[in-house]
């Protein structure tokens, strides 16, 4: 387990278990592989371009959302869908101000702009529960038992 401490307070201590990890770096992956997989399918290839826009896309999208695990599939939905349009807006931008949209086949990039809501939707719904299940069967999570009737046991 990663742990940070600040040298100021000794009882602020963040820990960083492998599920975090995950849960935290889940978009940024998402957004990367949607990125190539769209660029392959369309026929191209993945150049310095392509690999300029997967880091730029990673430095806006990887301190993700673990909340968004909880969320109901409809405020899930919004929240990625929001949060992809103003992501890709932000591209487009610095796409036109830099001149370098011509670096990218419109196909491929309007593919990818469509797919990714979709697979980081899947993915915020599929990934907690199979995460859930990899962690419990290499026993990484323990089970307490909470005995007492007082408002903290129940």
């Amino acid at each position: 387990m990663l742990s940070v401490h600040d040298a100021r307070s000794p009882l602020l201590q963040i820990r960083f278990g492998p599920a975090d990890l995950v849960r935290t770096a889940l978009d940024a992956v998402v957004v990367i592989c949607t990125l190539f997989a769209c660029v392959l399918a369309t026929g191209g290839q993945l150049d310095g371009a392509s690999l300029i826009l997967a880091l730029l896309v990673f430095a806006m999208t990887f301190p993700g959302r673990p909340a968004r695990d909880t969320a109901s599939a409809g405020a899930l939905a919004l929240d990625v869908l929001g949060d992809w349009l103003a992501v890709a807006a932000l591209l487009l931008l610095l796409g036109w101000a830099s001149r370098t949209l011509d670096a990218f086949d419109a196909r491929a990039l309007l593919a990818w702009v469509a797919v990714t809501p979709l697979a980081q939707f899947a993915a915020h719904r599929v990934v907690p529960r199979l995460l859930a299940r990899v962690l419990s069967a290499e026993g990484v999570q323990r089970s307490a038992v909470i005995a007492g009737a007082n408002p903290l046991g129940r």
